[in-house]
């Protein structure tokens, strides 16, 4: 009897460790046969999960290799291989493609996407490895974070091997930031981004030394005429387009379309349409890039400007020079006959520029303030260059002044310069921390104008023509 039992529980110890699971049926085909004695009409459901990164081993330690799971992410089987790595999709090859990686943070990206600005000519390409030379579908992702774009990918199929996505993409975006595009393709996803340049900057705006081209006449439409304003420090942003129309003398606007500032410097074109209503200076006060200034036009020429209350002066070892002037619609303009060699001038109280002009360095503590645009220096009696700009050393003419300062009907203050006696005139700008003020004039009012010197190097002196400019008919 002790033998019989001893058989019994051999045979039954067998059964367990060799047995086989059968769920459905009384005689599993293999370790594990989910079926039922006749045909079944139930599938089996596997874990599922966004990522296989998510799965983990209920006894610790790490996932078993042969883990199967669905992956809700690229609507695929994946199985885990062992050493951190998860199969690609399952797939019916070839009539899908696969690649083994797919690397966003590599793209090549062409082309440059601005706030509010239509893309154009915006691709992003994106490396791949492992393709498997089957095809892949047209996509079109949509934009997160920054809206408003578009990546789409047309049909084709994948290298056999290593190889390119190329995304175009399209739409205006909302705002500025990063725009990111999730895609999913050959069994890999993953993200690439482009920066939205916000609104454009500039640093300076530099109306008085716009170029006018064509000309305006009292009556008439204008036609063919343009005004190309420079600017310094563009930051590459977008602006939008603005029109502005002409103050003190009415009937014109001019126009803008949108665009993008230059990396660095540039130029700004309006384009002025209308008719002027009368001869005369016509301005137009602009707003861009975080800086204003004011243009000035005239219609019929400047012939038809004519002074008022023009003045004549000389003075030396800084004794102040005083012009009173009635209100004009043209403005105030200074012409330096000789200068040696630095000044300043108050316009109604207000010094239209922080520091006096200096037109070269006396010493490391008074460097010179001013200069000529195109980089020019002038020279003092002690620089070694026998050709340098000495002010000092000119004479100028009514026509061919050495220095002109223009103070406009809106106060805008635009400096020139000659490099020789009775030569011509060049812009001049204010370095070493100077820069102009803002001033008023006063169109239908009194307006006093004060010119002084300094007088920490005499002998000093100055003399010139100084006179309000009012706009007249044109003959």
């Amino acid at each position: 009897m002790k033998k019989i039992m001893i058989a019994f529980l051999l045979m039954l110890l067998s059964n367990v460790i060799y047995s086989q699971v059968g769920i459905g049926t009384p005689t599993p085909r293999g370790a594990l046969d989910i079926n039922k004695p006749t045909t079944n009409n139930m599938g089996l459901v596997l874990p599922t999960n966004s990522s296989p990164n998510n799965i983990i081993n209920p006894l610790g330690g790490k996932v078993i290799p042969g883990t199967m799971i669905y992956d809700s992410t690229l609507d695929c089987v994946r199985i885990y291989k062992g050493n951190n790595t998860w199969s690609n999709c399952f797939c019916e090859c070839p009539a899908g493609g696969t690649v083994t990686t797919l690397s966003c943070g590599s793209a090549t990206n062409t082309g440059t996407l601005a706030s509010g600005t239509a893309a154009s000519g915006v691709t992003s390409s994106i490396p791949y490895t492992g393709g498997n030379g089957g095809p892949y579908a047209a996509q079109s992702v949509s934009s997160t974070g920054v809206t408003g774009l578009t990546a789409t990918l047309s049909a084709g199929n994948f290298a056999t091997g290593n190889g390119n996505l190329t995304y175009t993409i399209t739409g205006t975006p909302t705002g500025s930031g990063t725009a990111s595009f999730a895609i999913v393709i050959g069994g890999q996803s993953c993200t690439f981004t482009r920066t939205v340049a916000g609104d454009g900057t500039i640093t300076t705006l530099k109306c008085g030394y716009e170029t006018n081209s064509g000309t305006l006449v009292s009556g008439t439409p204008a036609s063919g005429v343009t005004s190309s304003v420079p600017y310094t420090g563009g930051n590459g942003g977008p602006y939008a387009a603005q029109s502005v129309s002409s103050t003190g003398l009415t009937g014109l606007t001019a126009t803008l379309s949108a665009g993008n500032f230059a990396n660095g410097n540039g130029n700004l074109i309006y384009t002025i349409t209308g008719t002027p209503t009368r001869s005369g200076a016509a301005n137009f006060t602009i707003v861009i890039g975080g800086k204003s200034c004011t243009i000035t036009v005239f219609v019929g020429g400047s012939a038809c400007m004519t002074d008022v209350s023009g003045q004549s002066f000389s003075s030396t070892n800084g004794t102040p020079i005083t012009f009173n002037q009635p209100g004009t619609d043209g403005g105030f303009t200074l012409d330096l006959y000789t200068l040696d060699d630095s000044f300043d001038m108050s316009i109604n109280g207000t010094w239209i520029s922080n520091k006096q002009i200096y037109t070269y360095s006396y010493n490391s503590n008074q460097p010179a303030t001013v200069r000529f645009a195109d980089g020019t220096n002038y020279a003092g009696p002690l620089d070694a260059n026998p050709n340098g700009v000495r002010v000092y050393s000119m004479t100028g003419t009514a026509s061919n002044p050495v220095m002109r300062i223009i103070i406009s009907a809106t106060g805008s203050i635009t400096m020139f310069g000659s490099k020789t006696s009775g030569g011509p005139l060049f812009p001049l700008e204010l370095i070493n921390g100077n820069y102009f003020d803002t001033v008023v004039w006063n169109t239908s009012t009194a307006n006093t104008v004060t010119v002084t010197q300094s007088t920490v190097n005499p002998p000093t002196y100055i003399s010139g023509y100084g006179s309000g400019k009012k706009s007249v008919p044109c003959p």
